[in-house]
């Protein structure tokens, strides 16, 4: 039997139609079906093909639909409908946004060295050096009398000075101790100890006792003794040297923020550039190292006044984003933190103090002292050829860049060109590749073009990507061509592998290189080499550090020294810092110290005897190995 409502075939034991939910008083079976079988199946045959058409007729327009909509959408998006300076502006957002989120990469927070400002913390550091000499030839090379290279390069290779620091931030206490072991044999020790004002030192070589100086009261026994200077050699060993990456890594890039500034910026460098001055050509061949790529050509031509426009446009974006301010601010203050908390300047005031007034009014006004200044340099800017610049896009990836100028003072007929070329992909096919050519051509009549009529700048990078691991080669080099000849005087071919692993926080990055210096007929030295350095974090340990061990071994030709001659060098540096430690500060008392603040000048004088009758004395017992190095 069948539903009346839906018309689905049911069992005759049915009771309710599972389809529509029907009882089965509104079901009928097949004999009275049949009664009327030939009015109904004229009725459902011709209800069944109007129904069928309107479905084909409303999937089809579906489908239409779809496909309008999305061939729309893919050429709105893509390059179909876009003019070569939208084109332009979209790739160089895109290659600027890739380049900000790489420097998020390294530095979105601020790094773990500022940690160690805020935390109870210790840090140990331990450093080795060894060097291996062709002893024979330098010592023959030497007149007179030589020291021992062999002894010495022995006794090297089991020396070590191991730097111990802790510091408690709320308290204001510090303490640095420093070992210095020769031939596995401690050498020297020092202690110095920091609370507020107050400081205290102990060199158990050099006086029995410890000193304790208040350093707020200038002008008495510590001045004398000239203690500050002492510290100061001692403790700049503990220091942490500030790098370039660190400061990176203190940078902050709020995406907010960094949004509002690519807004502006846009705008300001969209309103800066005529259409005319793009042109664009497609399915150029471009080659990247092995591969060649189909791209869109973009060329855009800047007159003097058009690249003074540009940049004035950007400063004013600058000077008026107050995102920009927001974020500038900030990052020095994090600038300041990692200056501070690393020790690298004995004297922050003047640095804090220029933080403290930094306003928007001084943003402003600095700003404007840049626009003003590069307004002055435009006047006295010749650009006879203005300059041309092509980008090469492939998939809207900037994949190349060539720029070409002559630039020329106002005063001056000395014309010096400039030519840049770059290509490269990241994580294209598991490589990276990176090639950059930067050249400085001199015209004949040139001062320097007398003897030299270019100097070229290169650097390639093919790297090889496997999950967490790349490898590959990293090559720089510098040229000089004379009169139609180039040779390269300084080349680094180095080998690289970076292993990383996000589970463990753990990086490591290793470098094989080879090193030339020289020009022809007159010198050469030739240098290979290794650098390794681990980079570890534990957290639930609170700690992480770095571990980095440098080798090179130079090869000196015979016309330097009288003999050809090899030296080899090998330097080990150890760093782990554990936060939120607790330490036992040293307490001091009349017995075993001396309060050199408030000693009478007899004191005084008695405790520079001490000392140097104790200095003497070391001298005297260590002679044998001071003389090794005279």
């Amino acid at each position: 039997m069948f539903c009346e409502k839906c018309g689905n075939e049911l069992d005759n034991n049915q009771t309710v139609c599972p389809y529509c939910g029907e009882s089965t008083e509104l079901l009928y079976d097949n004999s009275s079906l049949e009664e009327n079988n030939n009015y109904n199946l004229d009725m459902n045959d011709t209800t069944s093909k109007k129904s069928g058409s309107k479905k084909v007729i409303l999937f089809t327009s579906i489908i239409v639909l779809i496909v309008v909509t999305t061939l729309t959408v893919l050429a709105f998006t893509s390059n179909a409908f876009k003019s070569p300076k939208e084109i332009y502006l979209s790739a160089e957002r895109k290659n600027i946004k890739e380049k900000i989120e790489n420097l998020k990469d390294d530095g979105t927070f601020v790094g773990n060295i500022i940690k160690l400002s805020d935390h109870a913390h210790e840090t140990e550091r331990e450093y080795s050096l060894s060097i291996d000499l062709d002893s024979l030839s330098l010592n023959s090379s030497l007149s007179g009398q030589s020291p021992d290279f062999s002894l010495i390069t022995s006794i090297l290779k089991n020396s070590k000075v191991i730097i111990n620091k802790k510091s408690d931030p709320a308290k204001n206490q510090q303490l640095i101790n420093v070992d210095v072991l020769i031939n596995n044999t401690k050498f020297f020790d020092f202690l110095a100890a920091f609370e507020n004002d107050i400081l205290t030192l102990s060199a158990p070589v050099l006086f029995d006792k410890h000193l304790v100086a208040d350093l707020s009261q200038t002008g008495n026994a510590v001045e004398n003794l000239d203690l500050p200077g002492w510290i100061d050699k001692f403790s700049s060993t503990s220091v942490n040297i500030v790098t370039p990456k660190d400061i990176l890594r203190a940078l902050s890039f709020e995406n907010k923020k960094l949004d509002s500034i690519k807004k502006d910026y846009s705008k300001a460098l969209k309103n800066s550039i005529n259409k005319e001055q793009v042109s664009m050509e497609k399915n150029v061949q471009f080659k990247v190292g092995e591969f060649d790529l189909k791209c869109n050509k973009l060329t855009i031509k800047f007159e003097k006044e058009d690249l003074k426009r540009v940049i004035m446009n950007l400063l004013d974006a600058t000077a008026e984003n107050d995102a920009f301010y927001e974020l500038t601010k900030e990052n020095i203050d994090n600038i300041y933190e990692l200056l501070k908390s690393s020790d690298s300047s004995d004297d922050l005031e003047d640095f804090e103090k220029s933080k403290d007034e930094f306003s928007k009014e001084k943003f402003k006004e600095g700003i404007n002292e840049i626009k003003t200044g590069l307004e002055k340099s435009f006047e006295n800017l010749v650009l006879p050829e203005g300059i041309s610049m092509s980008i090469f896009t492939n998939k809207n990836e900037i994949v190349g860049r060539t720029i070409n100028t002559k630039i020329k003072t106002a005063n001056s007929d000395e014309t010096v060109g400039l030519s840049v070329n770059s290509s490269g992909v990241a994580d294209y096919k598991n490589r990276n590749i990176k090639d950059w050519e930067i050249k400085l051509s001199y015209d004949n009549d040139s001062n320097i073009g007398n003897t030299i009529n270019e100097i070229i700048f290169e650097y390639k990078l093919d790297g090889n990507l496997d999950k967490e691991t790349e490898s590959g080669k990293k090559d720089f080099s510098i040229a000089i061509g004379s009169k139609g000849f180039s040779t390269k005087v300084f080349k680094l071919n180095t080998d690289f592998n970076i292993t990383s692993d996000s589970k463990s926080n753990f990086k490591e990055s290793s470098h094989d290189y080879k090193v030339s210096i020289g020009v022809p007929m007159m010198f050469s030295i030739d240098a290979n080499g290794n650098l390794t350095v681990n980079k570890w974090e534990n957290p639930k340990e609170k700690q992480f550090g770095n571990d980095m061990d440098f080798s090179i071994k130079l090869d000196i030709p015979a016309n330097i020294l009288s003999g050809e001659t090899s030296i080899g060098l090998d330097f080990s540096s150890k760093t782990k810092n554990t936060l939120d430690v607790t330490f036992d500060f040293p307490s001091f008392d009349p017995k075993n110290s001396i309060d050199i603040t408030n000693a009478s000048e007899e004191e005084i004088s008695q405790l520079k005897a001490q000392i140097e009758t104790s200095i003497e004395k070391f001298i005297e017992n260590n002679l044998e190995l001071i003389n090794l190095f005279q």
